[in-house]
Formats: structure tokens, C-alpha cells, sequence
């Protein structure tokens, strides 16, 4: 995502990159951007992950594109895993932030949508219309190798509100079913605009034998974003 100011001569940029080893995380302010393109690189951490980035491309008022390089380090249970992307693509489409100020989202309403290429997005919002009661997620995990089934079905609860209609939480859960005892890890964060949700969700999925404690399978998830409309009726 970028952010212009006013002139059109800096942006501001947020993203995820997924690598080998891991997702990183990609942050910058107040990038110069000229006719000729834009050039920067910076160095962001994130949890347990560390991310030296370097991108390039265009960007203007219908948007941008360009290639993305990253040096991408996770340290998990005293060890660095280290891996890196070279020349990943990536592409900005121009869009309106007004509609991002909107009223608070009506209290009791629910919204549906989809999430990434194939999952989907549900939430409830509290009678008062102070929090996200439930919101509820289907992700497509068949590229996981050796898991169990294809899909991801996950719940979280009580998501409070800002002042700027927006919601985030992390939640771990512990899963044991046919011998098999899961972990996962939820990141899920969004906001309201005036005529719909953009949520985000990102998982990472430990699975090991409950007899012998052996890893069966690890997968994690790059952020997956969606759109979500009311539900009339």
C-alpha cells in the first residue's frame, strides 16, 4: 500500500513480502518519487523477523509497478533462518481514501466477503457497534505440504473499535484431533469504510504427533486481504 502527499513527490509505503524462511514486513516514509521512477531501500523489523528491502519501479497518479528485492532473517527457538526474493513484482492501483472517514459502523450488522484468491471473510458487529463480536475465516492452505485437508476454518472474537473504525488482535489456538495436535497463530486486522470491510488475515500452522511430539507438518501464510459488504436483511 502507498500513501502519497499532496504534491505527488513523496510516499509513504507499507507491505509483506513472503520468502523461503518466512513473511516480512516492508515500512518507509517520505520516499522521493520523481518522472524518472522511485528507488529506495530500508531495513524493517517485525517480531521475530528482520527484512533488508530494496524496490524500484514507477508510480504516479494511476498508480505504479515495479520489482521488489529482500534479504528476509527469522530467528525462532534460538535459531536465524535466512532467504531472500529477487525481482518479485508488485503493483499499486489508484483509489480514493474518502470514503475511508465514514460514521461508525451500525451496531448488530453483519458482513460477508471474499478473502484472498479463494477464502472468505464474515464478521458480526456487537449490538453497541463498538467491537467486531465475531468474525469468522475460511483460508485455502492446499499449497501446505503433507497437511490435512485443504481447508482453514478459524473464529476470533471481540475485535474492539478505534476511533477510526478500525480492528486488529492476535489469537493462539490449540486444536487436537485424530492423534494430531495443532497450533496456530492469528493475525487479523481491518477497517470499516462506508460501504464496506477491508480485512486482513495472516496464519501459521504447527502440527505435531500428540504420542511422539514429531512435527507432521509447518505452514505459514502470507497476509491475505479481502473486501466484505453488508449483509442486507
Amino acid at each position: 500500500m502507498m500513501a502519497a502527499d499532496d504534491p505527488g513527490e513523496h510516499i509513504d509505503l507499507t507491505g509483506e513480502v513472503e520468502a523461503a524462511c518466512g513473511a516480512g514486513a516492508i515500512a518507509g516514509t517520505a520516499i522521493p518519487v520523481s518522472a524518472s521512477g522511485l528507488a529506495a531501500e530500508g531495513t524493517t523489523r517485525d517480531g521475530a523477523a528482520t527484512t533488508h528491502w530494496r524496490i524500484q519501479g514507477r508510480f504516479d497518479i494511476d498508480g505504479g509497478a515495479g520489482t521488489l528485492d529482500a534479504d528476509v532473517a527469522v530467528r525462532r527457538h534460538g535459531r536465524t533462518r535466512r532467504c531472500a526474493v529477487r525481482g518479485r513484482p508488485w503493483a499499486v492501483e489508484w483509489g480514493s481514501s474518502d470514503h475511508q472517514v465514514a460514521p461508525a459502523p451500525p451496531g448488530g450488522t453483519r458482513w460477508h466477503g471474499p478473502l484472498g484468491e479463494t477464502g472468505a471473510f464474515n464478521a458480526l458487529l456487537s449490538p453497541a457497534g463498538d467491537k467486531v463480536a465475531i468474525a469468522t475465516f475460511a483460508m485455502d492452505m492446499a499449497f501446505c505440504p503433507g497437511r490435512r485437508g485443504r481447508w482453514l476454518w478459524g473464529v476470533v472474537r471481540d475485535l474492539p473499535l478505534d476511533a477510526d473504525h478500525q480492528f486488529s488482535g492476535k489469537r493462539r489456538f490449540t486444536v487436537t484431533e485424530g492423534g494430531i495436535r495443532r497450533r496456530v497463530d492469528v493475525t487479523l486486522y481491518g477497517f470499516f469504510f462506508r460501504d464496506g470491510i477491508d480485512p486482513a488475515v495472516g496464519v501459521r500452522e504447527i502440527a505435531t504427533r500428540v504420542r511422539t511430539g514429531r512435527r507432521v507438518w509447518a505452514c505459514e501464510t502470507q497476509i491475505f486481504h479481502g473486501y466484505a459488504r453488508r449483509a442486507r436483511g
